[in-house]
Order: structure tokens, then sequence, then C-alpha cells
């Protein structure tokens, strides 16, 4: 029985097969990837597979892991801006009416009136606690998601470095020009261009050394 080659190295013998694209692989470019489930019976139930993946579709896999990631701590953010600003509304409010209540006392030294009598047995601490109490949440949310962003581009960026290390390596010149073309970004901010562009899209940087370095 014959042994089939890897698609990105001809020289080498194919182990296994990328589940995204199909490409045969060999040992060197085989990337296990390990994803985490969780169990529909209980959050902390969790379960783990495994995808075997070519060091390409592995960065494209990641780049789309931050993207998700990162409209996922946007809406979060967003949320979280929508409470404070849903709680702090009432707790302004209160606290108006409890100055107002105080200097009205301090002014005329009557009898507390029905509405205001509420607020003559809370201390103005009380208003400061909830006010650092909601200062607080909104810094963790922000650190915990600023967090998880950094790990997920730090993950990205080994991906891309893998990629461009993998690039290096291809012995397929077919395959590699085709990836060339059909893969052109912009050098400045990584915007995808193509062949036509005389500047990216994106930042409007000139696009000749992107287009020269497609037939190199």
């Amino acid at each position: 029985m014959s042994k089939m080659a890897c698609d990105y190295h001809p020289s080498r013998e194919a182990v296994d097969k990328c589940q995204r694209c199909n490409r045969l692989i060999c040992l060197q470019d085989r990337m296990v990837v390990r994803n985490r489930h969780h169990h529909s019976s209980s959050m902390f139930n969790n379960y783990y597979t495994e995808t075997i993946l070519c060091p390409l579709c592995n960065y494209d896999v990641s780049k789309e892991g931050e993207t998700m990631i990162s409209k996922f701590t946007g809406m979060q953010r967003g949320v979280v801006i929508g409470m404070v600003i849903f709680f702090m509304i009432p707790l302004l409010f209160m606290l108006n009416l409890f100055l107002s209540y105080q200097r009205r006392v301090n002014t005329f030294p009557v009898e507390p009136q029905e509405p205001f009598s509420a607020f003559s047995i809370m201390p103005f601490f009380v208003f400061a606690f909830m006010f650092l109490v909601i200062i607080l949440i909104v810094f963790l949310v922000f650190k915990g998601t600023s967090s998880v962003s950094s790990l997920t581009k730090l993950g990205t960026n080994r991906a891309a470095q893998t990629k461009e290390e993998f690039l290096r390596t291809v012995e397929n010149e077919e395959f590699l020009g085709t990836y060339k073309r059909s893969n052109l970004a912009c050098f400045q901010c990584g915007s995808p261009i193509s062949e036509t562009d005389r500047f990216c899209p994106s930042c409007g940087d000139p696009t000749s050394e992107e287009l020269s370095s497609k037939s190199a």
C-alpha cells in the first residue's frame, strides 16, 4: 500500500487529515486543539473534545474565537453600564431626597412630615457604601473582560507566529502561490485586500509592497 504524502510537504508522509480543510498533514504540521464544552445537565460538568488542525486552520479558528470574544465582552460591558445607570438614577434620587430633608430639618427644626420620615433614619454612609459597591462591580467586570481579551489576543498572536513560520517551510509551491493570492492582507492594519486595490480600504496605506510579495 502506497503511503500518502503531506499536502503541504510532499516529501513527508501524511499521518492525519485536518478536520477543517480536509488536507493531508504530516506529523510536524499536525496540531491538536482541545475544546471545552458545557454539559446541559450542570454548568460545572464540562467535557473536552480534540480537533486535528493544520497551522493555517488553527490561525483561522483563533482569529474567529478572538472576534467572538471581543463581541461578547463588548456586549457584557454594555449590559453592566446599563445596569449601573439603572441603579444609579434611583440611588441619586434617594440621596437628593435625603439631603433635602436634612437641609429642611436644619433650617426649620420641626417634626418631620410623613413623606420624609423614612429618610430620617437612613445615614449618609449607606449611600456611599452602595456607590462603592457599584463602582467595585464595574471595575471587576471590566478587569475580567480585559483579561479574557488579552489572553485571547495572546493566543491569536502565537497562532499567527506559528502560521508565518509554517508558510516559510511549505514545499508545495502551487498551493503557496494560490494561498498568497487569495489571502492578501495589509501589512499596516491587517485588513484583507484584493489584487486590484492600490491602497488599503481600511487605513489607506499603499499596497505595492503587499502585491509584490505575493509573487515572491
